[in-house]
């Protein structure tokens, strides 16, 4: 077999005009995925925001350039109790413009969470001034560099200016 960096002329890619290529590189390193032990057995919500006190609410507004105060709730899901061994990273944005601002859960005061025991985070989310106005989805996502599925709460939002 013979590799060459000539076009291929025989089989064009579908996706754009013109000839296809071939190359190859040195070998990369795979990505480490984190120990099945890194699994955090918690589920995430959004329960409201700090405004509401508990609102059923189901799109909550929120205004480009301000805060948005709100609420995450987090429930063991396992058989035994939790204890965090660190505060791990949560990640929160909007959909739309896919990029997360990155924060230590403060869980030190949290101690030992019973099973099936529920624990409620205060969170402030800075909406950038850039957001798009209109329907949107405020996303959570709690320990994104441990062992799937990790706890995550997205909700519908609407951004105003």
């Amino acid at each position: 077999m013979r590799l060459t960096t000539e076009p291929l002329r025989i089989a064009p890619r579908c996706d754009v005009p013109g000839p296809s290529w071939l190359g190859m590189t040195g070998f990369l390193p795979t990505e480490r995925y984190p120990d099945a032990s890194s699994h955090l057995p918690l589920a995430a919500s959004i329960v409201g925001s700090a405004r509401d006190k508990g609102s059923k609410e189901t799109r909550f507004r929120l205004t480009a350039g301000e805060p948005f105060r709100y609420r995450i709730a987090l429930r063991n899901v396992s058989k035994r109790p939790f204890h965090f061994r660190s505060c791990p990273v949560y990640l929160e944005g909007l959909a739309s413009l896919s990029r997360y601002e990155r924060h230590v859960l403060n869980c030190r005061p949290v101690g030992t969470l019973a099973a099936g025991g529920q624990v409620l985070f205060e969170m402030v989310f800075h909406v950038p001034t850039d957001a798009p106005a209109g329907n949107n989805g405020l996303g959570w996502e709690l320990g994104p560099k441990t062992a799937q599925p990790t706890p995550f709460a997205d909700a519908p939002v609407r951004v105003t200016r």
